[in-house]
């Protein structure tokens, strides 16, 4: 969000956008989460720093998808004019990424 003021100089997304996208990611995260982990034998051993890689990249990966599509809509569709698509357009962008991200890190077996 701080990278998303700076670049353009406006704000993204109003403090109502933002309570309704945690919202709503309450309740993707309500309907995946299941728990049918059977427990091992013997203590897991965590790779901490192989997960800190991983969401570094990922991390990384989604700021520069972010600001692409940004760029895309204040180049391509006129959102440098109008503050309420821009709002529209940041908050769908957000949702989806959020919502994305809770079904790809969801595992199967």
């Amino acid at each position: 969000m701080a990278i998303a003021f700076i670049v353009p100089g406006k704000f993204m997304l109003s403090v109502f956008s933002m309570l309704l996208l945690a919202f709503l990611m309450d309740f993707a995260t309500i309907a995946l989460a299941t728990n049918r982990v059977q427990p091992s034998k013997k203590p897991e051993t965590w790779a901490i720093g192989s997960f800190i890689i991983v969401s570094g990249v990922l991390g990384v990966a989604i700021i520069a998808e972010t600001l692409f599509s940004l760029w895309i809509g204040w180049s391509r569709f006129g959102l440098a004019t109008d503050s309420n698509a821009l709002g529209t357009f940041s908050f769908l962008t957000r949702l989806y990424f959020c919502v994305f991200s809770a079904l790809f890190v969801r595992e199967r077996r």
